[in-house]
């Protein structure tokens, strides 16, 4: 069966891994990450991650119960450049 695959859309330029699983509704408080990630196998482009404070950057995919989630960065909050 192939994974259910989402898009996340975040402010740039990144949001860190414990505020993203709070974000998209796998833990419900921040303080609950570090022991949710011990217990619990996040991959990370394909790699196990147990980092809190990893941050995610655009095109990052995070993978968790069958669900892929693809981190995009929402390009109007972009800085503007010349």
């Amino acid at each position: 069966m192939k994974n259910e695959t989402k898009i996340i859309i975040v402010k740039p330029p990144y949001i860190k891994l414990g505020q993203f699983l709070k974000l998209v509704g796998i833990i419900d408080r921040g303080s609950d990450a570090k022991s949710f990630l011990a217990s619990n196998q996040i991959l990370i482009n394909g790699d196990v991650d147990t980092r809190r404070g990893k941050k995610l950057y655009h095109g990052d995919k995070v993978e968790f119960n069958k669900v892929v989630y693809e981190v995009q960065v929402d390009e109007n909050q972009l800085p503007e450049t010349n």
